[in-house]
């Protein structure tokens, strides 16, 4: 059989409460694996703070972060930076609309 991917938010769907990873979901992971499941935490959440929650599970959980633009692949990390015209598009954008708000990250 060939392997498949799983990918899980946390907010709501890992963690539900006090960011604590529960032991049920812990074990259905851990069987996933077992029957060679790659899986992966997506998050919008900071590489640093996936990885918070990846650690309460076990090692062999991937991460992909700051909404994709860093990720595992395997124990390597890979970061994917956006250029100075989309980085400035996104900012202005914001800029445009007083409803909008944006938090620039740097890694």
């Amino acid at each position: 059989m060939e392997p498949y991917l799983v990918f899980s938010d946390i907010d709501g769907t890992l963690v539900l409460d006090h960011q604590i990873v529960t032991p049920l979901t812990k074990r259905v992971i851990r069987t996933l694996q077992k029957r060679d499941v790659i899986f992966y935490i997506a998050t919008g959440r900071m590489y640093n703070l996936g990885r918070v929650i990846s650690r309460q599970i076990n090692d062999d959980v991937r991460i992909v972060a700051s909404n994709g633009a860093v990720f595992e692949n395997g124990h390597q990390m890979n970061k994917h930076y956006l250029g100075k015209k989309a980085l400035k598009a996104a900012y202005e954008a914001c800029l445009a609309d007083p409803n909008l708000s944006a938090h620039f990250f740097y890694h």
